[in-house]
């Protein structure tokens, strides 16, 4: 399960809320982040960034509900099995 520590919430200069926080993969559920973020949105955008700083593209983005969405890494190159979730930071508006 992927485990999720805030960071932040802050206000943008439009109005809108945004969340951040940082993500550490354990295992089990090492393919995805579910990260709550409490924004009450059904059309969040989401950017990741890897330990590095890296922006990086999830395989796809879940809107599970208002206030929580699962980011999925997908499988690895070419094969049948899957390469884990990085660890890093997440930032949802």
């Amino acid at each position: 399960m992927s485990v999720i520590r805030r960071e932040q919430t802050n206000i943008l200069s439009g109005g809108g809320a945004k969340y951040v926080g940082l993500v550490t993969v354990t295992y089990p559920n090492y393919q995805f982040w579910t990260i709550v973020h409490m924004l009450a949105t059904m059309d969040p955008v989401v950017v990741c960034y890897d330990e590095f700083g890296v922006e990086i593209e999830p395989w796809s983005v879940t809107i599970v509900d208002a206030n929580t969405v699962q980011v999925y890494f997908g499988p690895a190159h070419g094969g049948l099995s899957f390469r884990p979730a990085p660890s890093g930071k997440v930032i949802v508006m």
